[in-house]
């Protein structure tokens, strides 16, 4: 599939082309946020949003009669939000691309391609990214949830930015296509958000960065990193093999081209090791790779939001996932079969408890999917960051959700320190109290009002004792 690489362009607004398109459409826009928390920005982290359009959506106009070309304009910004919902900072950007004629905008393979960047401290965010046809005003608009921004480290190795992208070549500064919004590290990245591309491509390329390097002796100054693809079911799988990367300092960029010609529709997962010799630290990272139809990529009113997160789980994952859920008959099921059968359990388990039949999708599979994600982050006790949900804490999120209020009680006057979260919209009330009995931060659940948990006398005593509200 050929794309077209979207240009700034200042135009006036004259004798409008208008195309074959309705304005009551919304745009077709794909975009997600990308991290990066590289210890050269200091205090900060970078969050940038690709957006990608399908151009034939757009109306061209001719800025005078002097000029042959028509021209399109298009608006983006993205605002990005604290975890109060207050506006953190926001970027915006109009770009434009040319054709000769209506019919060469109307062609409906060539896609536009532009960025939004935005510095923020570490922490827990949202983004509201709008897009706007600035000659037939269509518009397009969402809500990213879930956007972590990690403290950046550089006393151990991290991968910032993986993404997945339809183009990664030399940036040639010289020549007038380039988009400088598109240049990291000297090359030229198409992002493909969501890891979107047609069964008629045939590479997709694998960007990202890494941090915290170490400088080593001769023999093992260098890194080594590996590509691995498969799908859900364990029916596909590529492995691509190691490569021997130098060190240019203390980060440095790797990319990878993955060839995708004829694989079928559907969802892979590629996923990225690197190892750093010098320090013996190994980092992993994996990202969804998506192969739909090339009619699918152009169908009006597409967008990241219509994209399931579950399909983005592995295997375990999402068996990991209903583990709160599932009798223990359907667990001894569930553990019996293959990786096929699973796949079919699961499909067949959430079609018969979805909580809204008259969508297509699954909105309490999609909470859980958050909820699940974001227990990995929050409460894991190892860099993997996949074991959160087996926790304590872990279960009691996925079960219940988001706490109304948390206390947090690192000094109290006798023992070890503990955690209170409220739940004031459950029921009468309920209230889960976890412990920290090592001081690892490996908290434990010691008491809850809650029916079918733990209820400690002892606790709830000692609770009132200091004059916490808790009973």
């Amino acid at each position: 599939m050929s794309r077209f690489i979207g240009i700034t362009a200042l135009v006036g607004w004259l004798a409008l082309a208008a195309l074959a398109v309705s304005p009551d459409q919304p745009l077709m826009v794909v975009t997600e946020a990308i991290c990066y928390s590289n210890p050269e920005f200091g205090s900060v982290g970078l969050v940038e949003f690709p957006v990608m359009i399908n151009r034939s959506q757009l109306r061209f106009f001719r800025p005078d009669t002097t000029d042959p070309n028509y021209y399109s304009r298009v608006f983006a910004q993205a605002v990005i939000y604290g975890a109060s919902g207050a506006a953190v900072d926001s970027n915006s950007t109009y770009f434009s691309s040319r054709v000769a004629s209506v019919e060469e905008g109307q062609a409906r393979n060539q896609m536009l391609f532009n960025k939004l960047a935005l510095l923020v401290p570490p922490g827990s965010y949202s983004a509201r990214v709008t897009v706007i046809d600035a000659v037939s005003k269509r518009t397009f608009e969402t809500l990213i949830q879930d956007i972590t921004v990690s403290p950046a480290d550089s006393a151990r190795l991290a991968i910032g930015g993986p993404t997945l992208a339809y183009q990664v070549s030399r940036a040639d500064s010289s020549s007038p296509a380039v988009n400088e919004r598109m240049v990291k590290n000297g090359l030229y990245v198409l992002n493909a958000p969501a890891g979107l591309f047609a069964d008629s491509d045939t590479i997709a390329y694998l960007y990202a960065e890494l941090y915290g390097l170490r400088r080593g002796t001769d023999s093992s100054d260098y890194f080594l990193t590996s590509v691995t693809v498969s799908d859900s079911a364990g029916s596909f799988a590529r492995n691509l093999g190691w490569k021997v990367g130098a060190k240019p300092g203390l980060s440095a960029a790797v990319t990878q081209a993955i060839d995708i010609q004829g694989w079928s529709p559907g969802l892979y997962r590629v996923q990225l090791t690197v190892v750093d010799r010098a320090s013996g630290d190994t980092a992993r990272t994996a990202l969804p790779l998506r192969v739909v139809g090339a009619t699918t990529l152009v169908a009006p009113g597409s967008s990241l939001a219509e994209f399931d997160p579950y399909d983005s789980l592995t295997m375990k994952e999402k068996t990991d996932l209903v583990a709160y859920l599932l009798t223990p008959p359907e667990k001894a099921t569930l553990h019996k079969l293959s990786d096929v059968g699973k796949e079919t359990f699961l499909t067949q388990y959430w079609r018969d408890h979805d909580s809204d039949p008259t969508t297509t999708r699954i909105e309490n599979r999609e909470e859980l999917v958050r909820r699940f994600q974001y227990a990995n982050r929050r409460f894991s006790r190892f860099m993997t960051k996949n074991t959160g949900w087996a926790t304590d804490m872990g279960r009691i999120y996925m079960t219940y959700g988001p706490w109304d209020q948390r206390q947090e009680v690192p000094t109290p006057r006798v023992g070890n320190p503990f955690t209170i979260w409220y739940y004031y919209s459950v029921k009468e009330g309920q209230t889960f109290v976890f412990e920290d009995p090592l001081g690892n931060h490996d908290y434990k659940l010691v008491h809850s009002n809650a029916k079918g948990e733990r209820y400690d006398q002892g606790w709830a005593a000692r609770l009132r004792e200091e004059m916490l509200d808790i009973r």
